[in-house]
Parts: structure tokens; C-alpha cells; sequence
């Protein structure tokens, strides 16, 4: 998965203002220097003489505010912190100094001190608004984020110019998922400060989330046009042009970024993400090792490292993960990465099933307690498509829809397949693999908003013409720049809901359905962590429950789409028969035979999935019951499949 880096601003400190008690107080000309010193920046000064003057008068406050304020200027923050304690005990109701003691603690990661310190300043000056910034701040680090958007709400009431406020406002928004409040925030910053290229860059990730691509692009452009030594900007645009698969951009982003800031251990990871899936293997894992030879313990680089190479006896890279499995310290997040990149090492080793799956088992544990999911949700959904699309639904007026041939649609289970096949059709010289595209999904959401109600309810409702816009816009996002091909395919394996809509909006579009073993498609997901969401995926039961309802939605397509347009492929026939099923494939897809079609590991070209690694290797079937090995562990999945689970 891709790791972007926001802009989220600062904390605000206040200047150490004049000494207000003290039975004995120095000469006025005495303070406003040692004031003046750390005003001018000069820090080491202002220490020295800070410390002089607390030498004298240890009892008047200012001394240890602008010792404190020095000290954390220059980084000192442990120093600045025991300054900023010494100053309040001489003066409890110094506001200032309780704030920034706050924004020392945030530093320190001491984020529940912090949150103390800034409520007990706004409890005496309840209306700063860099001190409300300041708590949220706080709060965040807390992990507790609804707070904090109270705090940035506080402060733009009572600023509204408040441009760092409504930035980060739009930040915490983003990750509560509220996108349209958050894309309205950063909107608002470059109403304010038009030339924010951190702004534009947050911007960026927030339409980029949303796969508006276009826009994101046009929003990072903008940023680095601001500011060209802007190596965060770089870094994101690289993951942008990684979804659109522009690869070779891609990498030159990434490489950018690392010339300007070749400590960025995120944009390493990165281009280590872009390396593997271009299928340059030997590369992804040096880029992975420059991360890790930045950063030792990123949990999210050697879980990728991980999954780009095959563990031997006695490997080191499973010693580390080892070791670092056995801290007790460990932040949950980072553990959950690694129990995967465990899981991985031990199956590479033919290691004992039960620790195998004990690695998996843990990191699927740890991510399920992050998601909130109820299946039942997603049943309800596929019956609500059910009846959407009956047997009597309309299918698009005579004349509607868009009339490209080219799209081809590739659906199924995650690690049914999807991934092989795509890349057998691909290696065809008139075929272009577009990968997972979102454009699908994003299309529905826009008609979601346009209607205020969700897909499917609005089906029976749109006008022909919207069966041709919809069309149209999603051959100018995916079919159009693939340039002069025949066929142009879409593997997102989510668009099984939509194969109805999809029918109605590209008529002469076909669709490839992929179909596994059940057990192995579930396992599959089971003991891989997905960059996308995938919920359903972390818990034996839910992941067996919803595999019967897409099995159930999949008959009710076979059921009501049109004779022709959707074939079933089985990946066991696939690997067992490559050359008569690969004739299928092309036969459905109308097009002629190919060699190439299986030659299709030779291939090169961007693969954006978990499979792409096998993608790049002949066909083998040792992933054909891999399940078997960890039967005992695998009863709330078979007995949430029922009747589709094998009987052997």
C-alpha cells in the first residue's frame, strides 16, 4: 500500500512576556534584554544569559520562561519543560506558560500532560485560538480525533481566518472519512493563503482518496509549481501517477523526492512498491533495504519487504522480524504488520502449520479490532441489488449506453485469480491491462451524491441519458488513454456488484468471472493484509459469510445478465489446461489467438496487486489446496461456507 505524507502544521508557543512578581525584582533594562535575545533568535545567548539571570533571581518567573522558550527553541526539551515547571510554580496563573509547557509535552509524546496543560491555559484565557489549536493537537496524538475536531471548530469560531486551524481541521476530517467537510476546509486555506503548497498537496491526497485523479494531479502540479524543492509533493505525486500507471513518471518522482530529502523513509518504501509491481523484484527489496537503513523498525517497510522476496534457513530479515515481535512495548499497528510478514517467512520455510497460521491469525486479530464491520450490511446490500436488477428490471433503452466494445471487466473474490488472468489477457498485443480501477465505484458515488440516495435505489429512477454519460465518463477515464487497443481491462474485483449497471452503461462491454476453491480464495484473504479495506477479510466467520453472498449474487447475475456476456472461469482449470482455457478467455473477448497470451510471467508491465509477484512466475499449482495444511485451524470458516466448503 501507498503512504502519503500530509501537512499538518504546528503547534503554537507564546513569547515568555515581563516579570510580574517576585519580592525582589531585577531592573526592567535586565529583563527586556534576556528578552530581546531569544526574540533575536540568538538562542545560545539567551540561555546563558537566561541562566545567569535565574542564578540571581530564582524567584522571579520571566527568567525560567525565557530559559524555557530558549531551550525549546533549540530542540532542549526536556530542559524546556523543567524550565517551564520552575516558572509556574513561582507564577500558577501564567496562561502563556502553561500553553507552551503543553506544546512541549505534544513533542515529548506525552500527549495526556500536554491535553492538561492546554485545558488548565484555556480554563484562564478561554478564548486564544491557537491554544484551542494546540489541545486538539493534543487530542489527536490521544488518538481521539472527534475531540479534536471540536477544538479546531473552537478556534476558527472564534478566528475565522485561521488557516492553520481549518487545515488541520481538514486533515482530522479526512480520516474520519467526512471527505466533503474536509475538502471544503482545505478550500477554505487557499481562499486564505493561495500560495499554500502544503495546502494544495493536502488537497491532493484528499481527491486522490476519492479517485478523482485528474484533480489530484492537478492539485500536487500546483503545489510543486509553489515550492520545487517540496520533497513530501514529490513523494505523493509518485503515488499518484503509480495508480494511474504511469510507472515510468512514477519512479522519477519518487527518485526526485529521495534527491531532494534522501531520508524519506516513506517515499523508499514507496518506490519500493513501484519496483515490485513493474516486476523489478531485485530492486523493490534495495529500496526496502535503504528504508530500513533509515529506519530499523518500520513495522510497514518489512512486512513489504516481506512479501517482495522468499525467506530461506537461518534468514536474517525473520531474526529482525523475530526480535522485534518479542518487544512488549510494541505499538499494535507495527505488530500486526509483522505477525504478517512472519506468517509469509514461515510458509516460504514449510514451517509448522500451527505457528504458520498462529503469525496470521494474530495480524488478522489485531487489524479486524480497527475496522468497524458488520457483514450484515453487506448482505443487505446484495439483496438490495437483487431486486434492483430482477429479471424484469430495464436494461438501457435501445441506443443507450456507450457503445465501446473495448472494456473488459475481470471480477471475483480477492485471490480467486483475477490477477492471472488479467495478465495472461494483458500479454496480448491488442489488449491493455488498466488494473484495479476505481472509476467504476467513483462514478456510482457521484450519481450517490447528484440523487442523495445510494446504489441501487436510484436504478429504477435515471434517465437513458444517464446510462450514456456514465458510460462515456468511464471509457474517457480507462478506455481512452490506453491508446489504439482492441480491449482495455478492469480488474477491480469489487465491480461484481455493478456487473447489472455495467450491462446498462456498456452493453457490448464483456465481463470474466474468476472462480476458486472456495476454502483456498478465502484462506488467501485471510493471511493477506489488503491495502484497501476488504473488512470481511479479518475474521474466519465473517470472511466464510461473505463469501456465500457474493457466490449468491454471482448466480443471480448468471441468472438475469445476457447469454454471452459474462464468462466463468475456474482457476483450477485455468493452471491445470492454461492453453484451452486461455483460448476461452480470448474467444469471449473476441479476440484472436495469441502465443504471448502464455508467456505471460515474460510480460512486463505494472502489476498493483498482492499477486504481483506470481504474476511475474509460469504457472504452478501449488496454491491448489493450500488450505489442507491448516484444517484444524479453519472451522469457523467452513462452517460459516456450509454447503460450498469441500467435503473431503
Amino acid at each position: 500500500m501507498s503512504r502519503h505524507r500530509r501537512s499538518p502544521g504546528k503547534p503554537r508557543s507564546s513569547a515568555p512576556g515581563s516579570a510580574r512578581n517576585g519580592p525582589a525584582m531585577p531592573a526592567r533594562a535586565e529583563v527586556e534584554g534576556l528578552i530581546q535575545l531569544y526574540r533575536a533568535g540568538r538562542l545560545r545567548e539567551a540561555v546563558e544569559a537566561a541562566q545567569r539571570f535565574t542564578g540571581r533571581w530564582p524567584g522571579v518567573a520571566v527568567g525560567w520562561n525565557v530559559l524555557a522558550a530558549s531551550r525549546q527553541a533549540a530542540g532542549d526539551l526536556d530542559e524546556a519543560a523543567s524550565a517551564y515547571r520552575r516558572a509556574l510554580d513561582l507564577e500558577p496563573g501564567n496562561a502563556e506558560a502553561r500553553n507552551n509547557l503543553g506544546v512541549v509535552l505534544t513533542a515529548l509524546g506525552r500527549p495526556e500532560d500536554a491535553a492538561a496543560a492546554h485545558r488548565e491555559a484555556l480554563r484562564i484565557k478561554p478564548d486564544v485560538p491557537p491554544w484551542h489549536y494546540n489541545l486538539g493537537m493534543a487530542l489527536e496524538a490521544q488518538g481521539r480525533p472527534r475531540e479534536a475536531v471540536a477544538c479546531y471548530r473552537r478556534a476558527i469560531a472564534i478566528d475565522a481566518a485561521f488557516a492553520d486551524a481549518h487545515n488541520r481541521l481538514g486533515n482530522v476530517l479526512r480520516e474520519l472519512g467526512a471527505v466533503d467537510e474536509a475538502e471544503a476546509c482545505y478550500r477554505r486555506v487557499l481562499e486564505l493563503q493561495p500560495g499554500g503548497a502544503e495546502v494544495h498537496g493536502n488537497l491532493g491526497n484528499l481527491l486522490a482518496d476519492q479517485g478523482r485523479l485528474g484533480e489530484a494531479e492537478a492539485s500536487y502540479r500546483r503545489a510543486l509549481e509553489l515550492r520545487p524543492d517540496f520533497a513530501e509533493g514529490y513523494g505523493n505525486l509518485g503515488n499518484l501517477l503509480r495508480e494511474r500507471g504511469r510507472m515510468d513518471e512514477a519512479e522519477a518522482a519518487f527518485r526526485k523526492a529521495l534527491e531532494l530529502r534522501p531520508d524519506l523513509v516513506w517515499v523508499h518504501d514507496n518506490l519500493g512498491n513501484a519496483l515490485a509491481d513493474l516486476g523489478r523484484l531485485d530492486d523493490a527489496v534495495a529500496a526496502y533495504r535503504r528504508a530500513l537503513a533509515l529506519r530499523p523498525d518500520d513495522a510497514v517497510v518489512r512486512h513489504h519487504l516481506a512479501m517482495a522476496r522468499r525467506f530461506g534457513p537461518g534468514d536474517p530479515d525473520l531474526a529482525a522480524i523475530e526480535t522485534a515481535l518479542a518487544r512488549e512495548d510494541l505499538p499494535s499497528n507495527d505488530r500486526m504488520h509483522l505477525e504478517y510478514a512472519a506468517g509469509k517467512a514461515c510458509e516460504d520455510l514449510g514451517d509448522d502449520p500451527d505457528r504458520t497460521f498462529g503469525h496470521y491469525r494474530e495480524g488478522a486479530r489485531l487489524r479486524r479490532d480497527t475496522i468497524e464491520y458488520d457483514g450484515g450490511d453487506d448482505e443487505a446490500l446484495f439483496a438490495a441489488i437483487e431486486r434492483a436488477f430482477d429479471a424484469g428490471h430495464r436494461t438501457s433503452p435501445e441506443g443507450a449506453g456507450h457503445p465501446s466494445e473495448a472494456p473488459v471487466f475481470i471480477v471475483g473474490m480477492p485471490r480467486s485469480g483475477t490477477s492471472l488472468v488479467e495478465q495472461m489477457l494483458a500479454s496480448h498485443p491488442r489488449v491493455h491491462g488498466a488494473g484495479e480501477r476505481r472509476d467504476l465505484a467513483r462514478l456510482v458515488a457521484s450519481v450517490d451524491r447528484s440523487l442523495g440516495r445510494g446504489f441501487p435505489d436510484w436504478i429504477a429512477d435515471i434517465p437513458a441519458g444517464e446510462y450514456t454519460r456514465l458510460g462515456r465518463e468511464y471509457c474517457e477515464a480507462v478506455v481512452d488513454p490506453a491508446g489504439d487497443v482492441a480491449r482495455v481491462t478492469d480488474k477491480m474485483p469489487d465491480n461484481f456488484m455493478y456487473l447489472g449497471l455495467i450491462r446498462d452503461i456498456l452493453p457490448n462491454a464483456r465481463v470474466i468471472h474468476v472462480v476458486r476453491d472456495p476454502v483456498d480464495t478465502c484462506l488467501s484473504c485471510f493471511t493477506h493484509l489488503f491495502g484497501g479495506l476488504h473488512a470481511y477479510s479479518y475474521d474466519l466467520g465473517e470472511l466464510g459469510r461473505y463469501y456465500r453472498a457474493h457466490a449468491r449474487l454471482m448466480d443471480h447475475w448468471r441468472g438475469v445478465l445476457p447469454e454471452g456476456f459474462m464468462l466463468d472461469v475456474r482457476y483450477e482449470e485455468l493452471v491445470s489446461d492454461p492453453e484451452a482455457q486461455v483460448a476461452r478467455l480470448l474467444d469471449h473477448c473476441g479476440l484472436e489467438w495469441d502465443p504471448a497470451c502464455m508467456d505471460f510471467h515474460r510480460t512486463e508491465r505494472a502489476v498493483r496487486t498482492v499477486s504481483a509477484a506470481q504474476v511475474r512466475q509460469p504457472l504452478y499449482r501449488r496454491s491448489i489446496g493450500r488450505w489442507k495444511p491448516y484444517r484444524a485451524h479453519l472451522q469457523p470458516l467452513l462452517a460459516a461456507l456450509g454447503d460450498l466448503a469441500p467435503r473431503e
